[in-house]
């Protein structure tokens, strides 16, 4: 278990909140802590749809910002290869992963 993953359990133990990891990025070292709200029929949505979004912000912006929405209706469905523990680390199958020859300077981030 690396050192992000040992402080996202100890967080999570304190926002009450937060469920479960939604999604990692191990390139980044980013894991994505969520609410329960993102987990729809045992599925996690931590991804945005950006068409929608913009669909629902140019409805609130010409309500006179009166017609709300919230995350819940723009959120996307997150990619099998992108959810926490899967075998990927949040790597796209699709694209090419370069794996560096000599070990890279751990810096905490990308």
């Amino acid at each position: 278990m690396n050192t992000q993953t040992v402080f996202s359990l100890h967080t999570r133990r304190y926002i009450s909140y937060v469920r479960s990891f939604g999604s990692v990025l191990d390139l980044c070292k980013t894991q994505v802590l969520c609410n329960s709200q993102f987990k729809v029929d045992g599925r996690w949505h931590t991804w945005i749809d950006f068409d929608k979004f913009i669909e629902l912000n140019n409805g609130f912006m010409n309500s006179g910002k009166t017609q709300k929405f919230s995350a819940v209706d723009y959120m996307a469905l997150t990619p099998d290869w992108a959810v926490f523990g899967h075998t990927q680390q949040g790597f796209d199958p699709s694209e090419t992963r370069w794996h560096r020859k000599k070990p890279k300077e751990d810096n905490g981030g990308c």
